[in-house]
């Protein structure tokens, strides 16, 4: 092999292998510096504390008052619910459906503590509360029911027509949720402002029976139940 004999190469291959061998030296440090890094950042996971992950609730949704009138839960076959037969949505437990059948005789029969046992474990006007507030259920006798509700709130910024058409909306719903509950024949319905009542209407269930929903105007659909708006 060649060997150089000038100092100056040689001078300037030791400036060469000086930088080159620093180089690598600087490189591992810092190999090193990622690795320590790497080590502690595990060595936190590991040490750190554990929390809980809280699962995010969804909130209500508040039901469309331009077409919440045109669905309503699902009726109760109550002969059915005595036979052991055949069970409404909202009882998918073995508890809910035992209760039911233990009450449906009494239903049947117009018990109106039975009536009152079956609104107090299963509220047919929780879907409706999200958009009104103070609603309540009276029973007046096994034929005929009373529901009312509070709907300030709701028709905040409506013009006139919308108000009406709201409130025209909300008491059919509750009509139709309070009639699917229970086997009365009709549902009286107080929808007020301010305590005082602006809608007030008699549904039975035979209109609501022979009522087109997805076609009929909900306000139409009150006034010829004999309701009135005072709006």
């Amino acid at each position: 092999m060649h060997q150089d004999n000038n100092p100056l190469l040689r001078s300037l291959s030791g400036i060469v292998n000086d930088l080159w061998g620093s180089s690598e030296q600087l490189k591992k440090e810092y190999e090193q510096a990622k690795q320590a890094v790497r080590d502690d950042f595990a060595a936190e996971a590991v040490n750190a504390p554990q929390t809980e992950t809280v699962p995010v609730q969804a909130a209500p949704s508040v039901p469309d008052w331009r077409t919440m009138w045109q669905c309503s839960d699902e009726p109760v076959d109550w002969t059915e619910v005595y036979a052991g037969t055949a069970w409404p949505d909202f009882a998918a437990d073995d508890a809910s459906r035992a209760f039911l059948r233990r009450q449906a005789d009494a239903v049947l029969n117009g018990d109106i503590n039975a009536y009152l046992a079956v609104l107090d474990r299963f509220d047919p006007l929780q879907d409706v509360a999200k958009l009104v507030s103070d609603t309540q259920i009276t029973v007046v006798d096994a034929d005929h029911l009373c529901a009312s509700c509070e709907c300030e709130k709701a028709i905040a910024g409506l013009s006139a027509d919308d108000a009406r058409l709201l409130l025209a909306s909300v008491a059919i719903r509750m009509a139709r949720d309070v009639l699917a509950l229970l086997p009365a024949t009709d549902a009286e319905v107080f929808a007020r402002v301010k305590g005082e009542p602006q809608l007030v209407v008699t549904i039975t269930r035979e209109e609501i029976r022979k009522a087109r929903f997805a076609l009929t105007d909900p306000i139409t659909l009150i006034e010829g139940c004999g309701g009135s708006f005072a709006l």
